[in-house]
């Protein structure tokens, strides 16, 4: 009897830490479909550049599965690589006479990107293990920005595609289960879909200007914010507490809004454009934001509650030209990483006391510290993914 409740005892050990590791993976752009840029795992704990693999787009967002696989788009946006955690391409998918956009993974391991033409976008769907065709599904009769992801996945294994006028929601099979078509003249407005903690509510953020608009799981419209946000990049990040946190590059503004759309506060900072900045959630309570001008980079983390600054991070070596990186990503213990535009990865406690810091390659930045980066970075498994400006992925973390 003892040997049997010992036996039982160890299975639900076993369970327990299977069903922990299924979760423990980078899905897709900022980690998860609420957008919050926290990691199910500690980060690495010292600047090891472990490999790196270059021929990458600089916008691409990368995907780690839960076998540590990682996903990323190529140079000319015509190729999808499944990386092993060494570095090794284990598969790749050519898309011919098309570019595609960031990948995302599915519940079941199935990549979801979307591909476009010359007219029109397409969903598709690959299998994990050969980057084989499983279906196609057109989206948009009109091309989306390639340089924004467009997918998120909810647990139940729906599929959402905001990219062109429309939202649409797809099944695991690519059946359309409904769209919804906005009303405009700017057919690249549309971010990546949030969903709400309960995965009840899709959020669509316009971002030219538009609003934000909210979705029943049924594609009916649940409300629209009218207020004119812009952004380049960051979609609505959602707290667990439902507050949905916008950056307006309008009014140099973070907005933080109910669930009910309405606004709880607004943080404006003057000098700096954060419609070209990121944030990501931290673990107590705080919003940590990057942002830059010409002379600084900065990260900031401000209470979720009614947006007053807890600490400020300034980071001013190096020539930073008016960028800011979108490199930003917290782990399982509120650690950040930031990976800035000047070329160094800086990591920092959750009260803005600098950790270590790691010179990423050649630079996150070109040549002056002019450019902008796009790409969202992954952090997962003790290891931190970015990719540099000159086309390459960066792997972070002590040797596996």
């Amino acid at each position: 009897m003892k040997n049997r409740i010992k036996y039982i005892f160890i299975s639900i050990i076993f369970i327990a830490l299977t069903a922990t590791d299924s979760f423990s993976f980078w899905q897709t752009q900022h980690g998860n479909s609420q957008r919050t840029g926290i990691s199910k795992d500690a980060g690495p704990d010292k600047g090891t550049e472990r490999w790196s693999f270059a021929k990458v787009n600089l916008d691409s967002t990368v995907a780690v599965s839960k076998k540590n696989v990682i996903y990323t788009v190529g140079f000319k946006l015509k190729t999808l690589y499944a990386l092993s955690p060494k570095g090794q391409i284990l598969w790749k998918y050519i898309a011919k006479a098309s570019q595609l956009t960031s990948p995302s993974i599915g519940t079941d391991g199935t990549i979801y990107l979307v591909r476009m033409d010359r007219q029109k976008s397409y969903l598709l769907a690959l299998t994990s293990n050969s980057g084989k065709k499983k279906w196609e599904v057109e989206v948009s009769s009109a091309r989306g920005e390639y340089w924004l992801p467009h997918i998120a996945i909810s647990k139940n294994g729906r599929i959402y595609v905001s990219i062109g006028n429309n939202l649409g929601a797809f099944n695991s099979k690519g059946k359309v289960l409904w769209s919804y078509e906005f009303i405009s003249n700017n057919s690249k407005c549309n971010t990546a879909p949030s969903f709400s903690p309960k995965e009840d509510v899709i959020y669509v953020y316009r971002r030219c200007g538009e609003g934000v608009y909210a979705f029943n799981l049924d594609g009916s419209v649940k409300w629209v914010d009218k207020t004119k946000y812009t952004s380049e990049y960051t979609p609505p990040v959602i707290a667990p507490d439902g507050t949905i946190y916008i950056l307006d590059g309008t009014t140099s503004s973070l907005f933080a809004l109910a669930p009910n759309k309405k606004k709880k506060w607004k943080a404006t900072y003057s000098g700096f454009n954060l419609g070209f900045s990121t944030m990501a959630l931290g673990l107590e309570n705080l919003i940590y934001v990057a942002m830059g001008n010409e002379n600084i980079e900065k990260i900031i983390a401000l209470d979720r509650k009614d947006g007053k600054i807890i600490w400020s991070f300034d980071i001013t070596e190096g020539n930073h030209g008016g960028s800011v990186s979108l490199a930003l990503a917290v782990d399982s213990n509120d650690v950040i990483y930031h990976a800035a535009s000047n070329g160094l990865l800086y990591v920092l406690n959750n009260k803005g006391k600098l950790m270590w810091k790691h010179k990423i390659g050649s630079a996150l930045a070109a040549a002056g510290g002019t450019s902008l980066i796009h790409t969202y970075p992954a952090l997962s498994n003790k290891t931190f993914y970015a990719i540099s400006i000159d086309g390459v992925l960066h792997v972070i973390g002590a040797p596996n």
